[in-house]
């Protein structure tokens, strides 16, 4: 997962094109020199998914749209930070891409967000909403299934409730839940 996540760092998203692959395999093994022909074949497919996909091709058409964007802002006394896949804000509307790389093993894009990144989602959507966005998407793209991209939206009309579950979620950590 972090090799098809730093690939698609320097993959450009205004021409979603993935590196040849010498160079793909080459750098694979600079950062893992023990990776296996069978999991650098993994990373080239997820990462010729993203640039073949539809959504990498939404985000070749935006204006603006940065990698890696790191965040950072407070909530309850906890300082919460880190960073979107991608980024893209035109006007006061932004939309977040979350890249996964995780084995799908049958299960449906749509359940494992709802299951596993509920919280990720609304942390990421009260950075864009806090930053300026009066609305903003959340997508999230399984590189297995790189068609069957999970998006909600949100507007401000969702901070009060989305601080309420993020506050939620602070009180169970704090409870040591």
């Amino acid at each position: 997962g972090d090799a098809v996540h730093r690939l698609l760092e320097i993959v450009p998203l205004n021409a979603p094109s993935a590196p040849a692959r010498d160079d793909l395999d080459a750098a694979v093994r600079g950062w893992y020199p023990v990776v296996s022909d069978d999991e650098l074949d993994r990373v080239a497919t997820l990462v010729d998914a993203y640039c073949a996909s539809p959504l990498a091709q939404r985000l070749a058409s935006l204006p603006g749209v940065l990698p890696e964007r790191p965040f950072v802002f407070e909530h309850d006394g906890v300082l919460i930070r880190g960073r979107l896949d991608v980024h893209s804000q035109e006007g006061e509307r932004a939309l977040v891409v979350d890249y996964k790389s995780n084995a799908l093993e049958g299960r449906v894009p749509t359940e494992i967000v709802e299951a596993e990144y509920g919280l990720q989602r609304l942390v990421y959507a009260l950075v864009c909403l806090r930053d300026g966005a009066t609305e903003v998407e959340v997508a999230y793209q399984f590189l297995e299934s790189p068609n069957e991209v999970v998006s909600t939206s949100f507007t401000l009309d969702d901070v009060a409730r989305l601080e309420a579950e993020l506050s939620a979620a602070i009180a169970r950590i704090r409870a040591g839940d």
